[in-house]
């Protein structure tokens, strides 16, 4: 499976699907989508002309999404990936925040770091072999950005790269 972002005027919902024929009833996702946005991507596969993708699982939660963007004639960009990269858990936590109205639940930027304890590492930043490191990476929901989901794993991975990097220099004379 791949996640990529694609422009919503590219989707368009596959006639195939058992739902595809008459006016959506929204009144049971709307709420959820409404307070705590969307968490589960669309499955949509590369139509025949190349240049739109069909939704074929997830046709609900598009109308929705479609629902909200036109009844709030705006889009937080900057938040609406980052609840893809927690685990479950760290989903719920963040829910019963949004849910809790005397509680903080961080948006945007501040929602990704919270996700990740204070430290977003991304994958870029590794001096070793991202094939061969043991612990998890997860990424956005669009794919677009992938991170490393422990700080300490990857600190222990990076911390022994560098050692290594600098022991194969020493053993060449570039460093002392």
């Amino acid at each position: 499976m791949k996640l990529k972002r694609i422009e919503i005027a590219k989707l368009f919902v596959l006639p195939a699907n058992m739902r595809a024929e008459g006016k959506p009833d929204l009144s049971q996702i709307l709420p959820s989508i409404r307070a705590r946005g969307e968490l589960v991507p669309l499955i949509v596969r590369l139509a025949q002309d190349a240049e739109r993708f069909e939704i074929v699982a997830g046709k609900q939660r598009y109308r929705a999404a479609l629902a909200l963007a036109l009844e709030s004639g705006e889009v937080d960009a900057a938040t609406v990936p980052h609840p893809t990269l927690a685990s479950k858990g760290r989903q719920r936590e963040s829910l019963a925040l949004l849910d809790d109205r005397e509680a903080y639940c961080p948006t945007g930027y501040s929602l990704k770091a919270w996700l990740f304890g204070g430290t977003s590492i991304p994958v870029t930043a590794a001096l070793f072999d991202v094939g061969d490191y043991q612990g998890e990476t997860v990424s956005d929901l669009f794919g677009k950005e992938r991170y490393f989901a422990d700080g300490a794993t990857f600190w222990t991975a990076q911390t022994a790269a560098a050692e290594a990097k600098a022991e194969g220099y020493r053993a060449v004379g570039c460093v002392r």
